[in-house]
């Protein structure tokens, strides 16, 4: 049985988050666009069956009030984590833009990280005073080597809340350092 599967989520993500990091007149359009594909074929008999999937996810995010608008902020950066090393990505006004602006959310959006290392493993959200998108009493989520993570929640987003709920941690393995690349998007309101 041969079985082929490919996920594509950082081409489309990538060009996306890029465009949305021009913004016009200060206004932010950004998306977070995945696109998922596989193929599995099985000799039948005589034949060979063949299932093939394609879909695709693209939750888009603007300026404005209303639930899904609110997108006002953005951050990526590509950052190095020394072996066993980890840090604290504080959301509460420590973090600053492309353009230098110092960035204060109250709700993430989008969180998309990157592990660029072919060896090295990373662990996200572990800290006490994590965004409360993960629990820090189940040790974080895993990011493989050559994975990527992304979690989505378009309308309502997670709250950020200076001191008790800000951070996002990122743990790299021991062994060597890693590169990691990291986009979030959220809102000042």
């Amino acid at each position: 049985m041969n079985f082929k599967k490919t996920v594509f989520v950082g081409a489309l993500l990538i060009v996306s988050l890029l465009l949305a990091f021009f913004p016009v007149f200060g206004a932010l359009t950004s998306s977070t666009q995945i696109t998922i594909s596989s193929t599995h074929t099985s000799a039948v008999g005589l034949s060979t069956a063949k299932d093939e999937v394609g879909y695709g996810i693209n939750k888009t995010f603007s300026n404005g009030s209303g639930t899904t608008q609110v997108a006002d902020l953005v951050y990526h950066a590509s950052r190095t984590l020394t072996t066993a090393a980890s840090e604290n990505l504080d959301f509460a006004g420590t973090l600053t833009d492309s353009f230098g602006n110092t960035l204060t959310f109250a709700r993430i959006k989008s969180i998309t990280v990157e592990n660029t290392s072919a060896s090295m493993t990373l662990t996200i959200g572990s800290d006490t005073t994590e965004i409360p998108i993960f629990n820090p009493s189940g040790g974080g989520i895993t990011v493989p080597p050559s994975g990527v993570m992304t979690i989505v929640a378009p309308l309502s987003g997670w709250a950020v809340t200076a001191d008790t709920a800000d951070l996002l941690t990122i743990a790299n393995s021991a062994g060597s350092s890693t590169i990691y690349k990291v986009w979030v998007v959220g809102s000042s309101q």
